[in-house]
């Protein structure tokens, strides 16, 4: 019992001793200073010790504050000096990097006017010894005198034809054919002028200005020309007839085709016109040979595309038959062996009428069996049946070709009046009916071609290249070899097989293509036919891109990106590269998809993007190692493996580089391929 008490009286005891400590450190200083009970002196011990322990952890927390400020501050000092250290090195490696570059670009820049002003001069050099050659060759020839230089002689020349007496159709057709020559030679000439130019826009303007201005001119006089002749045998169609007293007359020169009968016998059995020599022929109803009329067939394979320009879709091919009822004036009357002949307006020129003829005009009527028929001639009268044969290079994309024609009034093709049309693809002729006698052709849509899917351009050897085009509507691809000032066409297309393997100027190869009905040379202004799939570059963009294209090609291989026709990307272009220094037939056989690079060529520069064909999203970042250049000289000279590269483009002949930038620059293809 007594033990028990004891343990429970020391516990109170501890219990109340912590009470009164905690009492005391609560307890206001005011509370303190009175008297203290019989207890205090052990409170007051007590309160002295927690209170400089208090103060020591204060004191000592104080200091690791003032200790941990000063080290922090430290820190943030060397921090700072550090980031300033950096700085100030990346500023002066930003420095030295800009620096630096900026002379890449001074010694690149400078570099390339040395060598552009060496292209230059050989280029100049190259036309003005071609240009002598071509004048020594018309000096030395016997059939052309006009010099396409001199606009005193071209003018000199048309005005003496102008006044020259009526000549016999041959001669006429001759000298015709002569103008069309001069035209080549005219064109050829302002061809050499803007090459000459390089490239300035208000030159090329102001030549190809005068140039069409010289192409009318001579077009109105040769039209002129054949209308004076015409009528001239109408007037004197007696002295032509033959012993039926029939006047049926053909003649041809490289370009014209012309047949010409004269309705001077009426004879009722008189049923098809054969101009045998010259793949014309005309089925003519009863009615109309028993009218005093003239039938004109003239089929002119070299025209003015642009005299025939409606819906631009829509072009001729095979040449423009021109179908011409013309009027006879009165008959001659022999007195007493004098042949007297009335002189009218039809002694000079033509009068065309319309088919029916108008009521009465020029039928016989006193004929046996054509009582009644003049009193309702246009009632009853069945259409010409008409038939010639297309150039062999006529390229017909259709089993079922649409003959149509030209409305001048509208200038629009038309196909009302026309029927019953057959094609035989073996001879190329046409035969076709028709109630019009207006201007007449086989009408195909302009841009069965274009646009283009695929293209490339690969070296071949020493000044030759190849260009590779595959056509969206197409299923074989044309391949275009160029060498120095001449292009040659290849192709497993059975539509263009005429012309495979004909070695022509680029100028010459495009306008046969187009004659033939295969068009890839279009108009800038003809974009719109094409909707939204196609991205029309800058036009200064796009030929500096072809000049760029033609002095590199003898060492690097080009073809399409697919991230040509990004939006808003007319002022730039995005196409793949590779070094072809060997064989290209070998290189083409073992290429990686690796050994192609994309590249972007923009106004004030150009260089090796990492995009790849098979991305999904275009990114514009710098290949790994690559430089942004100014010019596509050094961009690609500088990913090159060998000075080889550079060697052989600057040995490149001028002829074979300006032949590369001819072709290039006609096609497009940057602007024309989806």
């Amino acid at each position: 019992m007594i033990g028990r008490k004891s343990r429970s009286s020391c516990e109170l005891n501890a219990k109340l001793s912590l009470q009164i400590a905690l009492h005391v450190m609560d307890t206001p200083s005011s509370a303190m200073d009175s008297k203290p009970t019989s207890s205090g002196g052990r409170l007051k011990k007590v309160k002295k010790k927690v209170g400089k322990k208090a103060k020591l952890e204060k004191a000592r927390a104080l200091a690791e504050k003032k200790k941990k400020e000063e080290r922090d501050r430290e820190l943030l000092e060397i921090a700072e000096m550090m980031k300033a250290e950096t700085e100030s090195r990346a500023y002066e490696r930003e420095v030295k990097y800009h620096l630096e570059e900026k002379e890449r670009r001074e010694a690149e820049q400078s570099e390339m006017e040395t060598l552009e002003s060496e292209i230059s001069q050989k280029r100049t050099q190259w036309l003005e010894a071609d240009d002598k050659e071509e004048k020594w060759k018309r000096y030395a020839s016997a059939t052309r005198k006009v010099d396409p230089y001199n606009e005193a002689d071209i003018n000199t020349w048309m005005g003496q034809w102008r006044t020259r007496d009526v000549e016999p159709m041959p001669e006429t057709l001759q000298t015709c054919q002569e103008a069309q020559d001069l035209v080549k030679e005219i064109e050829r000439a302002s061809s050499i002028e803007i090459a000459k130019s390089e490239d300035n826009l208000g030159v090329a303007n102001s030549i190809l200005t005068q140039f069409d201005a010289y192409l009318q001119t001579l077009r109105q006089l040769e039209s002129s020309k054949i209308e004076q002749v015409t009528a001239d045998y109408i007037q004197h169609a007696d002295e032509h007839a033959d012993s039926k007293n029939e006047v049926l007359l053909w003649w041809k020169t490289q370009d014209v085709k012309l047949g010409l009968w004269i309705n001077i016998s009426k004879n009722p059995r008189i049923k098809r016109l054969d101009f045998l020599g010259i793949g014309l022929t005309c089925e003519i109803p009863k009615s109309l040979a028993l009218t005093s009329v003239a039938i004109r067939l003239m089929h002119v394979t070299n025209f003015d595309p642009k005299e025939y320009l409606g819906d631009h879709s829509l072009v001729p091919v095979g040449g423009i038959l021109m179908v011409d009822l013309l009027a006879l004036p009165p008959p001659p009357k022999k007195v007493k062996g004098w042949t007297l002949r009335q002189v009218t307006p039809l002694a000079t020129s033509v009068q065309r009428m319309t088919y029916p003829p108008a009521t009465g005009i020029g039928l016989d009527t006193t004929t046996k069996g054509t009582a009644g028929v003049g009193s309702n001639l246009n009632a009853g009268w069945p259409p010409l049946r008409i038939s010639y044969s297309l150039p062999p290079s006529t390229i017909i994309t259709t089993d079922n070709p649409q003959v149509c024609w030209w409305d001048a009034e509208e200038r629009s093709w038309k196909s009302n009046g026309i029927s019953e049309i057959e094609y035989d693809p073996a001879t190329k002729t046409v035969v076709f009916s028709t109630m019009e006698v207006k201007p007449i052709a086989i009408i195909q849509n302009k841009f069965t071609s274009v646009p283009f899917q695929h293209w490339s351009l690969r070296p071949m050897g020493r000044d030759h290249a190849r260009l590779t085009l595959q056509s969206l509507a197409r299923n074989f691809p044309i391949h275009i070899d160029i060498t120095e000032g001449w292009c040659q066409l290849s192709s497993e297309d059975d539509i263009l097989k005429p012309l495979n393997g004909m070695k022509l100027q680029p100028a010459k190869l495009f306008q046969e293509m187009s004659n033939a009905g295969y068009h890839i040379n279009i108009s800038r202004s003809e974009s719109s036919y094409f909707a939204e799939s196609i991205s029309i570059k800058d036009f200064h963009l796009e030929r500096k891109l072809y000049r760029d294209i033609s002095r590199m090609c003898p060492s690097f291989s080009f073809e399409k990106s697919k991230w040509n026709n990004q939006p808003d990307s007319e002022r730039k272009s995005v196409f793949r590269v590779k070094e072809s220094l060997g064989n290209s037939q070998l290189e083409n056989s073992r290429q990686k998809a690796s050994d192609w690079h994309a590249c972007l060529y923009q106004e004030r520069n150009c260089f090796l993007i990492s995009v790849g064909e098979d991305w999904t999203k275009y990114e514009e970042e710098l290949l790994n190692g690559a430089k942004m250049h100014q010019h596509l000289y050094h961009c690609l000279l500088a990913s090159a493996s060998s000075a080889e590269s550079e060697r052989k483009m600057k040995t490149a002949s001028p002829p074979f580089v300006e032949t590369v930038f001819a072709v290039l620059s006609t096609i497009q293809f940057l602007s024309f391929t989806v």
